[in-house]
Parts: C-alpha cells; structure tokens; sequence
C-alpha cells in the first residue's frame, strides 16, 4: 500500500485474514506506490504486524511477486525407484510438467520413524527419544509429529547435529508438534538459509489444532541454535506458537536457545490465551522483534538481547489480542539499538515487570517504551536503563494505566509521559532530571535522587 511516511515500530501495517483448515504457512506480499505485490515474509500465524522488515527471498515453489491468476498445483512427491534413465514417484502427477527437477530430502526418514512409534494412550505416539545421530541433514519438508505425549527429537548435541533446510521448504516451519504435550526438541543447530533472505517460516512451531478442547500443553525445546548468522535473515521466526481455536497452547519451556539473524520475531506467541511460557537463557540477536505476543503470557528470564543489525526493531512486541495473562522479564541483559516494549492501543490490560534489567541503547527517534493499550500496568524495578541519548521517553497513552519506576539503580530517562493515566516514582536514582507529564494528583515521586547527592523534588502532584 501507499505510504506517506517510512514504515517503523510507531507507523506500522497490521493486517489479518481468515485462517484457512490445515494451512502449514502463508506467504505475504506488499506492494509500494502502486508497483508489483512483492514477496514480503511468511507467517504460521493469521496475523502480520509490517514495521519496515526485510523482504525474504523467493524460493522453491514460491513466485518472487503475487500471481495474477491462479496457478497450477505442485506435486510433492517420494522417489521410491530409480535407474540410470528414470525415476518412479510414490504418487503420479496429475498432468504432464514440461519440468521437474529432483531434490534430496532426509525429512521423511525422520517422520517414518516417528510415524511408527508405538501409541499409547489416546492412540497417540507414546514416549521416549528419537535420536538424530551427529551428521548435516537436508530438510526439504517439515517433520510434524502429532498428538504425542513425552516425545523428545534430540539430536547429538547443537554443535553437531545440524538441520539444512533447503529451498522447497520455504515459508514452512523444520519441525511442528500438532496437539502434543510434554513433548519437544533439543541438542541441535537448526540452520537458516544458505544464502541472503529468510526461507524457512520458522525453526520450531508448537500448534494447538484439536477441536475438543486444549491439548498442546508443556511442551519444551533447550540446547538449541537457530540461524545462520553468515548470511543475515536466514529464518523468518525462530519459534512459533500457533492455534485453530486458541485453545491454551500453554505452559512451554524454552531454555539455552540461540536464536540470530532473522527476518521476523524471535518467538511469536500467535494466539489468545497462551500463557505460562517460561523463557530461560536465550540469546536473540540480529533481527527485528525478540518476542511477540498476541495475547498469552510468558515469564522472560537471564537472557540476552542484541536486536542492532535493524533500524527498526523492538524487544518486547505486545499486538492486540484477549485473554492476556501476567508478564515477568527478570535478569535480562539488552545491548541493543531497538525499543524496548510496544502495546497496541487496541490492547487492554496487559500487566508487564520488569526486574532487575540491564538496558544500554535504545532507537534514535522512538519512545523507548510505547505503552499504547489501555487500563495496562508497568512495572520497573531494581533495573538500569541507560540510552546514552538526550530524548528517551516512556510514553504511556492509553486510558487508566499505571507507570512504577522503583528502586532503580540508573534510569537514563528524559522524559515520563503518562497522558491520562498515573506514575509513580519511588527511590530512583536518575542521571538526568526527569521530566514527567501527568494530569493533577497522578503523579507521586518519592526518594528521587540524581547521581551521588542531588535529592529530585518528591511529592504527590
């Protein structure tokens, strides 16, 4: 579509569509000033947030620009037989192709294996650990396991199991676990795309696809590396949370994840009611979102970020949704030229903590935290945020929120606008005289101090 300014994290492109029984992915072309629709990114998700990412690259059976008109169906197809001359498929094409050409694919190994375990109960696959021995595979499928209870697929460690995805698995997720619980992936390195531009969807997508109530529940994934940092967006989201009727996908554990160099989000919880994930010691780095959210809740602990490749990028993503439940970021370490937190104004009460972070950088010409939504509530404590810019703004506009600045060790803050709403500032110590903007009596600062012995003005105001 037209735009009359450039696209960034405050002037953005939300779109959404009808989901569509048993899709894998969707490809999403944007079109500027009236030219061609051009691919733009995939998504696992009904929902697209365009702040400025990079485009990714067309690849396998996905055109570089929309069709006009539909085209015919790809065959997908197993060579089970072959001589010197010719090959047999497992399936016939349903009309003649004037070409064809053959890909390798260690993909269905895998999901013979899996598709032969035995069931247990629910005539599910019952538990214990696929291996993947060391080696390099060549993924030209998704591997999907489905209704599982306490399978793992582990590789031998992230170092020296390595995933390739090839170029027929564009817009497509490596791995997906449909309606498993307990269930998940760990100890390999996931690669991104051999060359510039993201191709697969993403590395990892949990799905919630039962019509009989909640099923995807305590999941895991850990000991994992995601991307390719050689060649830049190499994946499209690190990992994935989808819903056909947004029924829990809950309660996931991810830990020791290195997730870089990508063209959308690091994590994407694409769904309502998602909540109870538990993010322990990731490193996202060198793409334009760390973690989003479309409702849901997750607890982000002692990880890293390092969002600087991008000139648009934010840490923390919040898009609107229901059901949102409590969000806790503890320990977190951010070096990174982004903005920290994004709500959108049609969001409502979203609750965040922030504990004990360590915030250097910030995005030249963004409000460091964009608290949009109404009736939310942030809390800040026992943190350091330092910009090392004149002009960083926590700017909360929303209707009936609340902002609590307390007993932080170093706040690099200009200024605190609360619009209609209340902020509260207890024992902080400021580097530079904050200024706040609040309606009377919505204001009360206690303690205050600025650097070793300036006391800042308290009061209720």
């Amino acid at each position: 579509m037209p735009n009359s300014r450039a696209l960034s994290v405050d002037n953005h492109n939300l779109i959404t569509w009808t989901p569509l029984p048993n899709a894998v992915a969707y490809a999403i072309y944007r079109a500027r000033d009236g030219g061609p629709f051009r691919l733009l990114s995939y998504s696992q998700i009904p929902d697209f947030d365009d702040f400025g990412q990079p485009a990714v690259a067309a690849a396998g059976s996905i055109p570089p620009e929309a069709p006009a008109v539909p085209t015919p169906g790809n065959l997908a197809a197993i060579v089970v037989a072959r001589t010197p001359t010719q090959v047999r498929l497992d399936r016939p094409p349903l009309s003649s192709s004037a070409r064809s050409w053959l890909v390798h694919d260690d993909a269905p190994i895998v999901q013979r294996a899996i598709d032969r375990l035995p069931v247990g109960a629910y005539d599910n696959p019952s538990g214990g650990t696929l291996w993947l021995p060391p080696g390099s595979y060549t993924w030209a499928s998704p591997v999907t396991v489905i209704g599982a209870r306490g399978l793992i697929l582990a590789g031998a460690g992230r170092w020296a199991t390595q995933i390739n995805p090839s170029v027929e698995l564009a817009g497509m997720a490596v791995f997906r676990f449909v309606d498993a619980r307990d269930s998940g992936l760990e100890q390999m390195w996931i690669n991104g795309a051999s060359i510039a531009g993201a191709i697969a969807g993403a590395a990892l997508e949990f799905n919630e696809n039962s019509r009989l109530g909640p099923t995807s529940t305590h999941n895991e994934a850990r000991d994992l590396i995601i991307g390719n940092p050689s060649t830049g967006s190499s994946v499209v989201n690190g990992i994935v949370f989808s819903a056909a009727n947004d029924a829990n996908n809950e309660n996931s554990d991810l830990q020791n994840i290195v997730i870089q160099d990508f063209a959308g989000c690091g994590i994407v919880i694409g769904h309502s009611n998602s909540e109870g994930h538990r993010f322990r010691h990731l490193d996202i780095g060198y793409g334009p979102c760390g973690i989003q959210a479309w409702s849901g809740g997750f607890t982000d602990e002692q990880g890293f970020y390092a969002l600087n490749r991008y000139p648009r990028a934010v840490v923390y993503d919040f898009q609107p949704g229901t059901m949102y439940h409590s969000v806790q970021s503890v320990g977190m370490f951010a070096e990174t030229g982004a903005q920290l937190l994004r709500a959108s104004p049609r969001l409502r009460n979203l609750v965040v903590n922030i504990v004990a972070m360590d915030f250097t950088g910030g995005l030249p010409g963004e409000d460091l935290i964009d608290l949009a939504s109404s009736d939310s509530a942030l809390t800040i404590t026992a943190s350091w945020l330092q910009t090392g810019q004149p002009r960083t703004t926590i700017y909360s506009t929303g209707a009936g929120n609340t902002v609590r600045l307390m007993n932080n060790g170093g706040l690099g803050l200009s200024t605190i606008d609360a619009g209609v709403g209340a902020v509260v500032s207890i024992g902080n110590n400021w580097d530079q005289i904050p200024h706040f903007v609040a309606k009377p009596n919505r204001l009360l600062q206690l303690g205050d101090w600025l650097g070793p012995t300036q006391t800042l003005i308290g009061g209720n105001r």
